[in-house]
């Protein structure tokens, strides 16, 4: 469901869960100095406002989002995440 790769202290480590839902994926926060590249998909929990607090992850610079059937507003969190993270 998510396969996150970060660098730093723990360079080169992925992981990959097979459930993720909104609550999980505001934790990623933790993360936000160290990720780098993050990866969901098939997360049928994953809701929009999970989504939009990936806004706060600002050093990602790759970020892969699909098969995700929780999200309502596609739009509205592409618009938030590009002005959010970086380019």
């Amino acid at each position: 469901c998510v396969e996150q790769s970060s660098e730093g202290a723990t360079e080169g480590a992925t992981t990959s869960l097979a459930y993720l839902e909104d609550a999980a994926i505001e934790r990623l926060v933790l993360l936000k100095d160290s990720l780098r590249h993050l990866e969901i998909s098939s997360c049928g929990d994953v809701t929009d406002d999970g989504l939009l607090s990936l806004g706060q992850l600002t050093l990602l610079q790759s970020l892969l989002l699909y098969d995700l059937p929780g999200i309502r507003d596609r739009q509205r969190c592409y618009k938030a995440l590009r002005r959010d993270l970086p380019d």
